[in-house]
């Protein structure tokens, strides 16, 4: 499993909490964020890395494409 850096989990524990407070009208705590962050990166996180990696395939072999189109004339 990869690491956030610092910064980058103190934003996405901000968002955690700003969603809770405004969506769900909610105050949680640090501790309760960086658990609900936990268990999103464990549980959940593979789902949008996957993602990223199936998009980026199809771009890249888009472009591939266009490239062997190019060659051909």
């Amino acid at each position: 499993m990869f690491k956030l850096k610092k910064y980058e989990e103190e934003e996405m524990i901000k968002e955690i909490q700003r969603f809770f407070r405004e969506e769900r009208e909610e105050e949680i705590g640090n501790l309760a964020a960086v658990l609900l962050l936990d268990f999103i990166s464990k549980n959940l996180g593979k789902f949008y890395y996957n993602r990223g990696v199936q998009d980026s395939h199809k771009f890249i072999s888009e472009r591939l494409l266009e490239l062997s189109e190019i060659e051909k004339y």
